[in-house]
Protein backbone atom coordinates (compact mmCIF):
# COMPACT_ATOMS: atom_id res chain seq x y z
CA UNK A 1 0.00 0.00 0.00
CA UNK A 2 1.29 3.68 -1.07
CA UNK A 3 1.35 6.30 1.56
CA UNK A 4 0.50 9.68 -0.17
CA UNK A 5 2.28 12.55 0.67
CA UNK A 6 1.48 16.24 0.22
CA UNK A 7 -0.20 16.83 -2.70
CA UNK A 8 0.50 20.20 -1.95
CA UNK A 9 4.61 20.84 -2.82
CA UNK A 10 4.38 24.38 -1.18
CA UNK A 11 3.11 22.99 1.66
CA UNK A 12 5.50 20.50 1.98
CA UNK A 13 8.59 22.64 1.51
CA UNK A 14 7.41 24.66 4.06
CA UNK A 15 6.73 21.57 6.73
CA UNK A 16 10.29 20.28 5.65
CA UNK A 17 12.07 23.76 6.74
CA UNK A 18 9.71 23.77 9.86
CA UNK A 19 11.11 20.11 10.99
CA UNK A 20 14.64 21.57 10.09
CA UNK A 21 14.24 24.85 11.88
CA UNK A 22 13.34 22.55 15.15
CA UNK A 23 16.32 20.32 14.61
CA UNK A 24 18.34 23.62 14.43
CA UNK A 25 17.06 25.24 17.36
CA UNK A 26 16.77 22.17 19.31
CA UNK A 27 20.47 21.54 19.01
CA UNK A 28 20.83 25.43 19.82
CA UNK A 29 18.90 25.12 23.14
CA UNK A 30 21.37 21.82 23.79
CA UNK A 31 24.63 23.96 23.19
CA UNK A 32 23.33 27.11 25.33
CA UNK A 33 21.81 24.47 28.36
CA UNK A 34 25.52 23.07 28.45
CA UNK A 35 27.75 26.58 28.29
CA UNK A 36 25.32 28.03 30.25
CA UNK A 37 26.02 25.10 32.91
CA UNK A 38 29.56 24.94 32.47
CA UNK A 39 30.51 28.60 31.91
CA UNK A 40 28.12 31.37 33.16
CA UNK A 41 26.25 30.15 36.10
CA UNK A 42 30.08 29.49 38.11
CA UNK A 43 31.46 32.66 36.91
CA UNK A 44 28.02 34.19 38.34
CA UNK A 45 28.47 31.87 41.72
CA UNK A 46 32.43 32.99 42.02
CA UNK A 47 30.85 37.13 41.27
CA UNK A 48 27.89 36.30 44.08
CA UNK A 49 30.44 34.89 46.74
CA UNK A 50 32.89 37.83 46.62
CA UNK A 51 30.46 40.46 46.73
CA UNK A 52 28.70 38.77 49.45
CA UNK A 53 32.48 38.36 51.04
CA UNK A 54 32.33 42.32 51.00
CA UNK A 55 29.12 42.76 52.27
CA UNK A 56 29.82 39.96 54.97
CA UNK A 57 32.80 42.19 55.94
CA UNK A 58 30.96 45.24 56.16
CA UNK A 59 27.82 43.75 58.26
CA UNK A 60 30.70 42.65 60.95
CA UNK A 61 32.54 45.91 60.81
CA UNK A 62 28.80 47.43 61.40
CA UNK A 63 28.06 44.88 63.95
CA UNK A 64 31.31 45.26 66.23
CA UNK A 65 31.22 49.19 65.94
CA UNK A 66 27.73 48.62 67.25
CA UNK A 67 28.48 46.53 69.79
CA UNK A 68 31.62 49.16 70.87
CA UNK A 69 28.76 51.94 71.00
CA UNK A 70 25.90 50.45 72.87
CA UNK A 71 27.14 46.94 74.46
CA UNK A 72 23.92 46.23 76.80
CA UNK A 73 21.74 46.82 73.52
CA UNK A 74 23.63 44.00 72.05
CA UNK A 75 23.62 41.79 75.11
CA UNK A 76 19.62 41.97 75.72
CA UNK A 77 18.71 41.45 72.05
CA UNK A 78 21.39 38.24 72.33
CA UNK A 79 19.06 37.26 75.42
CA UNK A 80 15.84 37.74 73.98
CA UNK A 81 17.06 35.98 70.66
CA UNK A 82 18.19 33.36 72.79
CA UNK A 83 15.01 32.95 75.08
CA UNK A 84 12.74 32.90 72.28
CA UNK A 85 14.55 29.95 70.82
CA UNK A 86 14.38 28.06 74.09
CA UNK A 87 11.15 28.96 73.98
CA UNK A 88 10.21 27.63 70.78
CA UNK A 89 12.26 24.71 71.09
CA UNK A 90 10.43 23.78 74.60
CA UNK A 91 7.11 24.20 73.04
CA UNK A 92 8.06 22.28 70.29
CA UNK A 93 9.20 19.46 72.09
CA UNK A 94 7.36 19.35 75.00
CA UNK A 95 4.04 19.27 72.91
CA UNK A 96 1.96 16.35 74.42
CA UNK A 97 4.19 14.85 76.94
CA UNK A 98 2.22 15.93 79.61
CA UNK A 99 -1.01 14.70 78.95
CA UNK A 100 -2.19 11.55 80.57
CA UNK A 101 -3.28 8.91 78.34
CA UNK A 102 -7.13 9.01 78.77
CA UNK A 103 -7.65 13.24 78.25
CA UNK A 104 -8.65 13.89 74.63
CA UNK A 105 -6.37 16.15 72.69
CA UNK A 106 -7.44 19.63 72.45
CA UNK A 107 -7.47 21.33 69.16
Amino acid sequence: MEKKGFDDKRAADLLSRVRDDISCLRDDVKHLVRHTGRHTLPEGARELVSSGRGYARQGIARAGHVARQHPAGVSLGSVLLVGAVAAGLWLLLNDGCCRSAGEPEED
